[in-house]
């Protein structure tokens, strides 16, 4: 897990809204198809400034180019 991720607990679900538990504070979150999440799933939420955010999509990029361009299986006779 991300270091500066924090858990929130999903304690009520609508077709529009989320609501969380936080350390005992309660957050209303968009409920999205994406989320897929059910009362008593954690959610983890990470802080992220606008550039810290463009950093983090630059990691993940660079780990996903590198994952393609040098995978750590080898293809067998089967693959040619």
């Amino acid at each position: 897990m991300l270091p500066h991720a924090r858990a929130a607990r999903v304690v009520a679900v609508d077709p529009e809204h989320l609501t969380l538990d936080l350390d005992g504070t309660t957050l209303t979150w968009p409920n999205t198809d994406a989320l897929n999440a059910s009362v008593g799933d954690d959610l983890y939420l990470l802080p992220l400034t606008k550039e810290s955010l463009e950093a983090e999509r630059d990691a993940i990029a660079t780990t996903l180019l590198n994952n393609v361009l040098t995978p750590s299986h080898e293809v067998g006779s089967e693959g040619k």
